[in-house]
């Protein structure tokens, strides 16, 4: 069994069960599995992945509060964290986020389309870092070239003198 599925499965498990309680909808827009647009889940995968982060966070920090009333202000400065994470994701409202995770919950082929998107993202993050660490070694070898041509210019001054 590889960890690839397993993660996988984690985050759409986080994305589809784990939505902030102070996302709360108060006259949704009718949105239904059919109804949602590519861009919406890829804006909610965004979302979903923010939220991810945020909740590994505030999870520890909740849990080593000093007392209930502690934990209570925890959980809503997680909950006004959590709205403008959803509301930068750009695409997707609050609203909007909790209709798609409560419409996914019925839909095998809204969960299917979900999952669909984290792994196209995740191409794409693991192609960006390939790029990075590319470019890295272009130029670390430029920079190991001009130090060899300084030191050779050097050698060379130093006998001709």
């Amino acid at each position: 069994m590889t960890l690839k599925p397993i993660l996988n499965a984690t985050l759409l498990a986080l994305a589809l069960t784990a939505a902030p309680m102070a996302i709360v909808a108060q006259e949704q827009a009718p949105i239904t599995a059919e109804t949602v647009t590519d861009a919406q889940i890829e804006s909610f995968v965004k979302a979903a992945i923010a939220l991810e982060s945020l909740r590994t966070e505030y999870t520890s920090k909740i849990g080593n509060a000093p007392s209930e009333e502690a934990q209570n202000e925890l959980r809503a400065q997680a909950d006004r964290v959590a709205i403008q994470l959803v509301e930068r994701a750009k695409g997707i409202t609050p609203d909007e986020y909790l209709a798609i995770t409560k419409a996914s919950k019925d839909s095998a082929e809204l969960t299917a389309r979900i999952s669909a998107q984290v792994e196209v993202m995740r191409a794409q993050k693991a192609a960006f870092e390939a790029q990075q660490a590319e470019a890295a070694k272009a130029i670390e070898a430029q920079k190991a070239a001009e130090a060899q041509m300084a030191a050779e210019s050097t050698k060379t001054e130093t006998t001709s003198e």
